[in-house]
């Protein structure tokens, strides 16, 4: 058997996010009929089958034009661990991490939580990627647990991201939220509480050979701004993390 070849394997890759872009007008001019061919094509990574999926976890099945085969570029950058990110306005698929398009190492959104439970979207519910403030995030963090581990092995050297109160929920009354980050079991960080009214926050943590990152959420009973904490996850609430991100710069 012919021995894959890495660099044009991500060539392949790179075609057919192209191919694929939503991007379509911008490249009209350039566009050819072709026949797609679905076979039921496997794929197998490190001796083990790879299903290759999409932000939303739905299957995405690669296919083969004039003998040659195409695979989610998405799903196999995450399988090789490389970030993925496609800048619309150069018509550059960006993989890995590149300073020149602010590209992170890794999105943690796209990395398998070790415990608990969270949710990433980068391409629906416009009302979620929209700040109260008009702002907006490529990606956003949702949490189906009240805390959530991710083992970083010392790979990272920043943890960035944006707590908001997204539009979508911006007139609700729900009591605050607020996010505790932990870096190998120390609080790092720790989020103003988010209710009606509240400012995108920026934040900004020192990762720098750590293990272990947890994010843990709580909730206030009373009043927003009285009353005790208590554990809690907002995934019936609008309270976010966007575009969540780790660096090794």
């Amino acid at each position: 058997m012919k021995k894959l070849n890495i660099k044009s394997f991500v060539l392949g890759m790179l075609v057919m996010a192209i191919v694929m872009s939503t991007a379509a007008p911008a490249v009209a001019s350039t566009m050819k009929a072709a026949q797609l061919y679905y076979n039921n094509i496997k794929i197998r990574l490190n001796g083990e089958e790879l299903v290759p999926k999409d932000a939303n976890g739905n299957i995405v099945e690669p296919f083969a034009i004039d003998g040659t085969t195409y695979l989610p570029i998405r799903a196999i950058s995450s399988a090789l661990g490389l970030n993925v990110s496609w800048d619309g306005a150069t018509q550059t698929v960006v993989l890995g991490n590149d300073p020149a398009y602010n590209q992170p190492a890794k999105w943690l959104g796209d990395m398998s939580a070790f415990s608990g439970q969270a949710y990433i979207n980068r391409d629906t519910y416009e009302q979620y990627h929209t700040a109260n403030n008009g702002e907006k995030f490529e990606s956003f963090m949702k949490f189906g647990t009240e805390e959530a581990t991710y083992l970083l092995n010392g790979e990272y050297t920043r943890f960035t991201g944006t707590f908001y109160l997204c539009d979508g929920h911006k007139n609700d009354n729900f009591n605050s939220i607020r996010f505790n980050i932990y870096v190998d079991g120390k609080l790092a960080y720790q989020s103003e509480p988010i209710f009606q009214g509240h400012t995108p926050e920026e934040f900004e943590i020192d990762v720098t050979d750590a293990y272990k990152l947890e994010i843990k959420i709580e909730g206030r009973q009373e009043n927003p701004t009285q009353g005790n904490w208590y554990k809690t996850s907002t995934y019936s609430k609008g309270a976010f993390i966007g575009n969540a991100a780790l660096w090794n710069d």
